[in-house]
């Protein structure tokens, strides 16, 4: 079982492989969305070169919606990341596979549409596409992943630790909002902005870039209870997302896993110290053991 972790920066990637991640995931700054860090085209040359040199892939997250006139310099991007030999890419939006097949690299996609891969018939049509993988919804319960990984044999990835994006819009929320209040805040790109709804106690952090706005969950879901269950089924890689979380934090969850792994502590135990730990990440199961119809 594979660990895929996001990327901050280039420095960080001899830590991750001393915690065993086998892929790292990093955005683009033009044709990604939300993720821990967006990178211009030199970057993630140095990056894919240098992770290719200690044996780490590079998963590219081609995440947005994308309009005609964006489909260009798509694929002007998704050649250039042939060229530079990128492991994987990963998309939501089907324009991405059309692009691919006709260069002749669906067998580099990762399927990760957030919340849509919630069965297994739909996770085998994408599968029968011969595309590399399919991430399922973070927004099941257990039981039904369960479920998921008796029927599908590979190639699943699922999300184990981080902020759920429980929204994404192309409507620019944050400016629309400031222009309704006639005030000048600099907001884009900003990881440090949070808002609470009327209806709900929790702070969530939002994103708004130059293509969209992205709305996470006020909680930290964290799978370590049920990851030597994990384990067992098929799935082909676990995901970290350090999105929003001190990376020395981020690293120490990472750490605390492979030690559950490695039989070195009991599971219980360790969701219990990360929980007293890191009390500001309000860590906790997330919808694995109840419904979403009935919180979100």
């Amino acid at each position: 079982m594979k660990k895929i972790a996001t990327l901050r920066n280039i420095q960080e990637i001899d830590k991750l492989k001393q915690l065993g991640i086998s892929s790292i995931l990093i955005g683009e700054h033009s044709f990604s969305s939300s993720l821990d860090q967006l990178f211009d085209i030199n970057q993630i040359v140095d990056i894919i070169k240098y992770s290719h040199d200690v044996n780490i892939e590079v998963i590219v997250g081609l995440n947005r919606l994308y309009y005609d006139e964006d489909l260009q310099g798509l694929k002007q991007l998704i050649i250039k990341l042939n060229e530079l030999k990128v492991d994987f890419i990963e998309y939501s939006d089907p324009c991405v596979f059309v692009i691919c097949k006709q260069l002749g690299c669906i067998d580099k996609l990762i399927y990760n549409p957030d919340a849509l891969m919630c069965n297994d018939l739909d996770i085998q049509t994408y599968l029968d596409l011969n595309i590399n993988s399919v991430v399922i919804s973070k927004e099941i319960t257990f039981d039904e992943i369960k479920y998921i990984t008796s029927k599908i044999k590979d190639n699943l990835q699922l999300h184990v630790f981080g902020n759920i994006r429980m929204s994404y819009t192309k409507r620019k929320l944050l400016s629309n909002y400031l222009s309704y209040i006639d005030k000048q805040v600099d907001i884009k790109n900003r990881y440090d902005i949070t808002l609470i709804e009327s209806t709900r106690d929790g702070i969530m952090p939002i994103i708004e870039d130059d293509y969209s706005t992205s709305i996470y969950s006020d909680f930290v879901v964290c799978a370590i209870k049920e990851i030597k269950e994990i384990k067992k089924m098929n799935i082909q890689s676990i995901r970290f997302d350090g999105i929003f979380i001190n990376k020395e934090i981020y690293y120490d969850v990472i750490d605390m896993f492979n030690k559950v792994l490695d039989e070195q502590i009991d599971e219980i135990k360790a969701y219990e110290m990360l929980c007293d730990k890191y009390k500001e990440l309000n860590i906790n199961d997330g919808y694995l053991y109840i419904k979403t119809n009935l919180v979100k």
